[in-house]
Parts: structure tokens; C-alpha cells; sequence
């Protein structure tokens, strides 16, 4: 056999026998399934990247509000009493000079620039705001009281602001009155001066001695002494009743005019 012939023979097998060994059906499923394995390990390595983007974006986001955060807790601590937060029993700051007074008719107070920024609530239906032996005390509901000790209810006073005025200037204890009408938070009221009559008797006992009584509340009185002027404001106040509003000095000098600008800014409700 030539070897021309030799090669064309072995060529002939070659082909033969590689025709004879391909399993088509085998190669497609080895075809798909690397197709798999790829798609598999892109789709994990997409989620692996998506986690790490979520985790990363959270602690940024924790770092910045734990930052956020810290200023305001240390600027907390040395704020002063915020406006509208409690600053005192049954009292509410406004801020600067204006306080709520929180009685059964809730009311909202301007202190003069000279008062002590302070508020004495002396009772569930009265407080007292004062500077250097003169000062002011609110009582609403107040007690038109009998001329003798017994600090109870005098029911020719009436239950009127008007009427409980006009009997207060005629207390026999009294001289030199007078009574005239005013406003008072946009409520009318009335306006009683007078003085103590000299050699009155004085029937009552208070803890700054014996007094000629005028007013009772649940959580205080009110009376006249020598040395211990001033001059009263009657207002019906809508669910407090008459209030009192006694504009007193323990120094025996007049009420000082800032004690009036008081009185006519105060607002009930």
C-alpha cells in the first residue's frame, strides 16, 4: 500500500471513530449546565453587592444620627427653662416676664420689670407676687367675710363682684372710700380704696398679728392692720367666682403704680 493510500485509510478512521464517540445529547446538558453555574454566580455576586451597599448606607446612617443627636443632647443641658414648660408649682413659664398660673380659671400674669421673678401660690385658688413690702395677691372665689373671728361667709355681701365692692366701702372699719369701675382682662371690674379707721377693732387673727378681716380663701385671708395698706379689685371671673385682687404695703405708703399695671394685664382663661 502506497502512502497515499495509507493516509487516506487513517484519515477515513480518524473520522470514523470521532463521529462514533460524540453523544450530542451529552454535550447540550454540559452546554446548559455551565450556562447555569454562570447565571447562579453573577445573580449571587449581585446580591452580595446589593447586602453590602444596604449594610454600608446603615451604619452611615447611625453614625450620622448619633452624631446628630449629641449636640442637642449637650445643648439640653444647659438650656434655660424652656416657654410653656413648668417652672414652679401650678406655674408655667412664658418666657422674660410672663408666667399661667394654673387655679381653677387658669390665670396669665406680666411681673412688673422690678418684681422678683417669682410667683408664691399660696393655695389651689390663690397666689402672690411681690417686691420690697408691696406686692399683689390674687384670690378668686373669694370670701366676703363677717366683722368678727370667725372667718365665715357675710351674705349681706352679695355674690357680685358690684355688690361685694359696695359692701366692702362701707365695712365700718374703713373711712375715706370710694369705688369705681375698671377692666381687667378685658372683664369688668371695681376698684375699692379706703383706709383703716383709726381705734378700729380688730377681731381677727392672722399670723402677722390681729387683723379687720376682709376676704377668705382656701389657702388664705385678707385684712386690714395699721401699716398694712392698699385697695382691692373685684372682678366675676366666668367659673372663679368673684375674684379678689388685693394690691397691698407692709410700709404703710400707697401701692406702688406698678402694682395697677399688673392688675390691668392680667387675663383670665
Amino acid at each position: 500500500m502506497s502512502i497515499d493510500e495509507r493516509g487516506h485509510a487513517a484519515a477515513t478512521e480518524i473520522r470514523r471513530a470521532t463521529a462514533s464517540g460524540v453523544d450530542t445529547a451529552t454535550m447540550l446538558e454540559a452546554l446548559h449546565r455551565r450556562r447555569r453555574t454562570r447565571v447562579v454566580v453573577s445573580v449571587v455576586a449581585a446580591v452580595a453587592a446589593c447586602a453590602a451597599v444596604v449594610a454600608a448606607v446603615l451604619v452611615a446612617h447611625n453614625q450620622t444620627s448619633k452624631q446628630g443627636l449629641q449636640p442637642a443632647t449637650q445643648q439640653s443641658k444647659h438650656q434655660a427653662t424652656p416657654p410653656g414648660k413648668p417652672c414652679g408649682a401650678s406655674v408655667v413659664c412664658l418666657g422674660a416676664h410672663h408666667f399661667v398660673i394654673d387655679l381653677r380659671v387658669p390665670v396669665t400674669i406680666t411681673l412688673p420689670g422690678n418684681f422678683k421673678r417669682q410667683v408664691v401660690v399660696t393655695g389651689p385658688h390663690s397666689f402672690d407676687v411681690y417686691f420690697n413690702g408691696t406686692g399683689v395677691s390674687v384670690l378668686e372665689d373669694a370670701v366676703p367675710v363677717r366683722y368678727d373671728g370667725s372667718w365665715t361667709r357675710d351674705p349681706a355681701a352679695g355674690r357680685t363682684a358690684e355688690s361685694v365692692a359696695h359692701w366692702l366701702a362701707t365695712r365700718p372699719f374703713l373711712t375715706n372710700t370710694d369705688v369705681h369701675r375698671v377692666s381687667v382682662g378685658r372683664l369688668v371690674g371695681w376698684h375699692v380704696t379706703g383706709e383703716l379707721r383709726r381705734g378700729a377693732v380688730l377681731p381677727a387673727s392672722k399670723i402677722i398679728g390681729p387683723v379687720a378681716p376682709a376676704f377668705a380663701v382656701d389657702g388664705g385671708t385678707t385684712g386690714y392692720r395699721p401699716g398694712l395698706i392698699g385697695d382691692y379689685t373685684l372682678v366675676n371671673v366666668p367659673g372663679a367666682g368673684v375674684t379678689a385682687i388685693w394690691s397691698w404695703s407692709a410700709d404703710g405708703k400707697s401701692p406702688i403704680p406698678d402694682n395697677r399695671a399688673f392688675i390691668e394685664g392680667l387675663s383670665f382663661g
